[in-house]
């Protein structure tokens, strides 16, 4: 017997400012989404800039700290501009001491 033929559809992943709208109503799993989508990226950028890992990670951490604080009051025009500002503005922290 023969399996009819099932034609799937893309879906397309939801936008940051889609994700961001909804943690703004109180949704936990758009944050993850958006941790999963930009994290790597984020990390690499500080590994750029700080040798040490957990340095890093701490940056990328208090970028998107900054993120989620920044939601309820305002959403940035861009989330990926917003985190990479963020990690620039922690950076000369980090090296500072």
């Amino acid at each position: 017997m023969l399996e009819p033929e099932v034609s799937v559809e893309p879906v397309e992943a939801p936008s940051d400012e889609l994700l961001l709208d909804l943690c703004r109503s109180g949704q936990l799993d758009p944050a993850g989404a958006l941790y999963d989508r930009h994290s790597r990226g984020l990390y690499a950028y500080a590994r750029l800039h700080v040798r040490d890992a957990g340095e890093s990670e701490d940056i990328v951490q208090e970028a998107f700290l900054r993120l989620f604080k920044q939601v309820p009051v305002r959403a940035p025009a861009s989330v990926r501009a917003f985190l990479y500002a963020s990690a620039d503005f922690l950076l000369p922290h980090r090296l500072c001491g």
